[in-house]
């Protein structure tokens, strides 16, 4: 290989290596993880508590970290479930990640609580382009981040989303409404289904 004699070159070259090996090391943290999230869902504790409780702390908690940006949680009424409440405030704080790295600048990103007898579903959403039909989203390692970001992405967040939601007995599902361009992802719980 051809020798490196200008000292930027050499500094060019170098910093490109140390890029890289941030890069892998981030890597592997997301990797490490999707592998604690499935062992701690082996021995999670449950417990009952307010979910719109939990959703109103976690949002402040969300907005005080990006204060730039505007949040909104849609009126929400007690709500009683069993369940992981750590748990659930992680998929939330992924769900409001992608709405955050996907949303129109400017555009508010909305928060909302749908009670449907037994089951819950919770649904973040903002106004930004729509998602390719024929992807799954909550698969592992799929993302339609552009690759050349700094922060490399594994398309891992939302997986995590969908093993919080199956632990629940829940799903996740994505909607598109193209006559306000808002994308919702929204993951659902049983009320009760870890205490039967």
């Amino acid at each position: 290989s051809a020798q490196v004699n200008n000292a930027s070159e050499k500094q060019v070259y170098l910093q490109r290596a140390l890029n890289g090996v941030d890069r892998l090391e981030l890597i592997l943290r997301q990797l490490q993880e999707a592998t604690r999230l499935e062992k701690a869902l082996e021995q999670v504790e449950v417990q009952e508590f307010d979910l719109c409780a939990l959703l109103e702390f976690s949002l402040d908690n969300y907005a005080s970290i990006h204060p730039d940006e505007k949040f909104k949680l849609a009126p929400c009424t007690s709500c009683r479930v069993s369940g992981a409440p750590e748990l659930i405030h992680q998929a939330l704080e992924k769900l409001l990640d992608n709405a955050l790295d996907f949303h129109l600048p400017g555009t508010p990103i909305s928060l909302q609580l749908v009670q449907e007898g037994q089951q819950v579903s919770i649904c973040v959403g903002n106004q930004g382009p729509a998602p390719p039909d024929n992807m799954n989203l909550f698969q592992s390692m799929v993302s339609l981040r552009e690759h050349k970001q700094e922060q490399p992405h594994l398309g891992l967040g939302l997986y995590l989303v969908k093993l919080i939601a199956e632990f629940h007995n829940g799903r996740t599902r994505m909607e598109y409404r193209p006559e306000d361009q808002t994308v919702s992802f929204c993951f659902s719980l049983q009320r009760n289904a870890l205490t039967e």
